[in-house]
């Protein structure tokens, strides 16, 4: 964000964790913290409007924006209101949603869905020069496999446990997030011949790529964290999604449920898929010409696409 012009201020915050642990011990304290320094901020700054997608750094920042009188709109990006949006609801001039089944919302609060915001450089990319620039061919099927920022290592070990199976049917991009999978799939690698080797493409966390990985994808299989099902949904990408089974309210099932009741998407349970049976499925569909196609064109006949535009156009006429 700094790089684009954004100023960050570092807060204290206080996650309200829904399991045991010492740390919630603390949580009160830390939010305490964060309420005196977010007023200190917001006292000097001034804003016109405070703009809160969630998350348990926003609960500070939104209390403190109410105690100032300072104008609030609160943004959803998943299909259950998290607490920090919750509580910021009611004190909220707006609420926007991105689903319009969204859970958890306050009693008597009127909400507008204008669906979430997507990045403009990720429709920018070529399939024919995505392909080139990642080596890859029009061939074989691509299959991106990827968990989130954090990686996902159901995902990465049953990639890791069946790599020559996939690779001799299709090419992969597997992205596995910043920890010990990536060097475990690179030691994997090492054993494969040369004309399978060439068909993986292994990155840790993927930046300006992030367009042309998508482009190049004829099937993403993916958690279903509310920023990437955005995505799959906009680009019109296929996909095959193993929520994460401990998200927050199960959120990322909700999220998933959502793109698959658009036809745009198939939803696995990772309790109740062997790694086996989800390569199994992997394979099945990547050479399903005709059901990728039809996952495909359910979500181009999705009405949207103007959330940025929206959003801006409530934070410029709230006060």
């Amino acid at each position: 964000m700094p790089a684009a012009g954004v100023k960050l201020i570092p807060i204290a915050g206080g996650k309200l964790r829904r399991y045991f642990s010492w740390r919630n011990v603390l949580s009160p304290f830390q939010i305490v913290l964060g309420f005196g320094q977010a007023f200190l901020h917001l006292r000097r700054v001034r804003p016109q409007v405070v703009f809160s997608t969630g998350g348990y750094v926003a609960l500070p920042v939104v209390a403190a924006a109410a105690f100032l009188r300072i104008p609030i709109v609160v943004h959803e990006q998943t299909a259950v209101m998290g607490l920090a949006n919750r509580f910021a609801a009611r004190l909220a001039r707006r609420v926007l949603l991105t689903y319009p089944e969204t859970e958890g919302i306050p009693d008597r609060i009127e909400t507008e869905v204008v669906g979430n915001p997507v990045r403009p450089s990720l429709f920018a990319a070529d399939r024919t020069k995505a392909l080139g620039d990642l080596g890859l061919t029009d061939s074989l099927p691509v299959v991106c496999v990827m968990g989130g920022a954090q990686g996902a290592h159901y995902l990465n070990e049953a990639v890791r446990l069946h790599l020559p199976d996939l690779l001799s049917q299709l090419q992969l991009i597997v992205i596995t997030g910043p920890n010990a999978d990536y060097e475990a799939l690179q030691a994997a690698t090492t054993t494969l011949a040369p004309e399978l080797g060439h068909r993986l493409k292994l990155y840790p966390l993927v930046k300006t790529l992030l367009s042309a990985v998508y482009a190049a994808s004829d099937l993403v299989v993916s958690r279903a964290g509310a920023g990437t099902v955005n995505e799959l949904r906009a680009l019109h990408k296929p996909a095959l999604l193993v929520p994460l089974p401990a998200s927050a309210g199960g959120e990322q099932t909700r999220n998933a449920q959502y793109l698959a009741r658009m036809g745009g998407a198939i939803v696995l349970s990772q309790a109740g898929t062997p790694m086996v049976e989800l390569v199994s499925r992997i394979l099945n569909l990547a050479r399903d010409r005709v059901r990728l196609t039809a996952l495909r064109q359910a979500l181009a006949e999705q009405p949207g696409g103007n959330a940025a535009e929206r959003i801006l156009e409530i934070l410029a006429t709230t006060h």
